[in-house]
């Protein structure tokens, strides 16, 4: 694997994974680097994003940053292992709320909600009036078709 596609010269490659040597992501972090950032973020389970970071060996000597403590995970499909995880995508929405900005992690984590939603609506979990944006015509079609082919159709009515 080419170094130059991890930690691209003349860059901040930083890892996101809350080990305990990582450093606090935030504004005054920021101000301490002097080059663009790249964020480099491990997705997997938390055991599989654990190993990478240390069998990856382009990534072993890059710096670790986590996020803040801040708002509880939104993403109600699954539970993480410790009450402060969160899904990668959201993880990644709030490290670009701090390097890039409040609007680009307002409109990812919106992308998000919509997501979340739209998927609890499908398993017969959330009624369609409550999903954010509401849930596509086309949507509830493919539910009919998969209803009655046997598959699995929602529970929640139409709005």
């Amino acid at each position: 694997m080419s170094n130059e596609g991890l930690t691209p010269e003349g860059r901040q490659s930083l890892v996101l994974y809350p080990s305990e040597d990582a450093e606090e992501l935030n504004s005054a972090y920021l101000t301490k680097l002097n080059k663009p950032i790249t964020l480099i973020v491990l997705d997997g389970n938390w055991r599989q994003a654990a190993k990478m970071g240390s069998r990856i060996a382009e990534l072993r000597d890059v710096p670790r940053v986590k996020l803040p403590v801040g708002a509880p995970s939104e993403f109600r499909l699954r539970r993480g292992p410790r009450e402060n995880c969160m899904s990668t995508f959201e993880a990644i929405a709030r490290s670009l709320g701090i390097i890039e900005g409040a609007q680009v992690q307002r409109e990812l984590e919106a992308i998000f909600k919509i997501r979340v939603e739209r998927t609890l609506w499908s398993r017969g979990q959330l009624a369609a009036n409550h999903c954010s944006g509401g849930v596509p015509e086309a949507a509830f079609l493919a539910h009919d078709i998969a209803g009655r082919s046997g598959g699995k159709k929602p529970r929640s009515p139409r709005p």
